[in-house]
C-alpha cells in the first residue's frame, strides 16, 4: 500500500520529467521578458478599474455591491494587492460597457464593439 508521501514524491518526479523538456524554453522566456512592462501593464489594470469607477461617480461600496463582493475586497482589487478573479473581471467589463482586454491593458479601445 502506497503512502500519501510516496504518491506525492512520485507525482513530483513525474512532473519534473515532464518539465525537463520545457525548461530551456522557459529559461529563455524568463530571461527575455521585459518585467518592467509587465509590471506597468498590471498597474494599468488597477488604475483603469479605479478610473472607470470614479468616472461613473460611484463609491467602492456601491461597486462592491454590484460585483457581489465586500468593499474591502474591491479596494484590494483597485490597489493591486489582490488578483482580480476572472468572474469579477468579466462583471467589471460588463458594468462599464468595455472589454476585459481594455481592463487588462491589452488595448486602449475603451468601448465594447457592437
Amino acid at each position: 500500500m502506497k503512502t500519501i508521501l510516496s504518491i506525492f514524491v512520485e507525482t513530483i518526479i513525474q512532473t519534473l520529467h515532464l518539465l525537463k523538456g520545457f525548461l530551456p524554453h522557459l529559461v529563455v522566456k524568463i530571461a527575455t521578458t521585459n518585467w518592467g512592462s509587465v509590471e506597468s501593464s498590471v498597474m494599468d489594470t488597477y488604475r483603469r478599474i479605479r478610473d472607470l469607477r470614479e468616472d461613473a461617480d460611484i463609491t467602492q461600496t456601491q461597486m462592491a455591491k454590484n460585483l457581489c463582493c465586500s468593499q474591502q475586497a474591491y479596494s484590494y482589487y483597485e490597489l493591486g494587492t489582490r488578483n482580480l478573479p476572472v468572474d469579477i473581471l468579466i462583471r467589471l467589463a460588463r458594468f462599464h460597457n468595455t472589454t476585459t482586454d481594455y481592463l487588462l491593458g491589452l488595448t486602449d479601445k475603451r468601448e465594447r464593439p457592437k
